[in-house]
């Protein structure tokens, strides 16, 4: 270590010296300074870790487009079946009384489309498969929507979270 508190790395190499008929006489000696070797060895070192976290979210993101695609394609079919059945359902007269209850039941199932588009949607985003715009937003809705992403979570696991918001916010 230097004086000013710096590491300095030194290689020391040692080697008999012998005469001709191999008898010892000595040692000879010498150190040779190899900090920015190290230093550069360390940094390669960091690159590579980072490129190899760049592989990995790089094929994450890969994974979630798929993910969100193969989702999407069965929850169009959904979504428009269950628009036909709705169609169906008002063009129908209501002759044993269930039909605001079947109504109820569809209109479940299309806020549950919508929340997989949104998930789906989100996953694209991550997988920067999506165009990136800059749009000026309301962070309370921000919040909430990133809360809306993780509540099904945050009470899988027991987790009381609370939420208080200034309405008087300005977008951003």
């Amino acid at each position: 270590m230097r004086k000013d508190g710096k590491i300095r790395w030194i290689e020391h190499v040692c080697q008999p010296v012998t005469d001709t008929q191999g008898r010892f006489l000595g040692v000879r000696a010498g150190n040779r300074d190899i900090t920015i070797r190290k230093e550069t060895e360390e940094a390669l070192r960091k690159s590579e870790q980072l490129l190899l976290q760049a592989h990995k979210m790089d094929a994450i993101g890969r994974l979630a487009a798929g993910v969100a695609h193969e989702i999407n394609n069965p929850l169009a079919i959904i979504n428009e079946k269950a628009g036909l059945m709705k169609d169906f359902l008002e063009l129908s007269e209501d002759s044993n009384g269930n039909k605001e209850k079947f109504l109820s039941l569809l209109n479940a199932i299309f806020e549950s489309v919508t929340r997989c588009r949104t998930i789906t949607h989100r996953l694209l985003g991550f997988s920067r498969r999506t165009d990136v715009s800059r749009d000026i937003i309301n962070l309370n809705d921000a919040l909430r929507e990133v809360i809306g992403f993780v509540e099904k979570e945050v009470l899988f696991r027991n987790i009381t979270l609370g939420l208080h918001l200034r309405e008087d916010l300005p977008s951003v």
